[in-house]
């Protein structure tokens, strides 16, 4: 069995309506502190379409950061 890691995250989300089916949304978090992880963080920036109630469709742009012990980890890029 793998090790267990539990870390304490801080985090904020918005999302800013731009009409009935278009919105913007962005979220941030930061974490780690040195449980689990020495510092992690990410941010999103994108835009919703709601094709109906049930489905929504997402583009934006994503980055997340790692640093576990001596390493850095990080991913960047689109998401659709």
């Amino acid at each position: 069995m793998g090790k267990k890691v539990a870390a304490l995250f801080a985090c904020a989300r918005i999302q800013y309506p731009l009409g009935d089916r278009w919105s913007l949304a962005g979220y941030a978090d930061i974490g780690g502190f040195g449980l689990g992880s020495d510092l992690s963080w990410q941010a999103m920036a994108g835009a919703n379409y709601a094709f109906n109630p049930d489905l929504i469709g997402k583009v934006g742009y994503r980055i997340v950061y790692n640093k576990y012990r001596k390493d850095w980890l990080h991913f960047l890029g689109s998401f659709f």
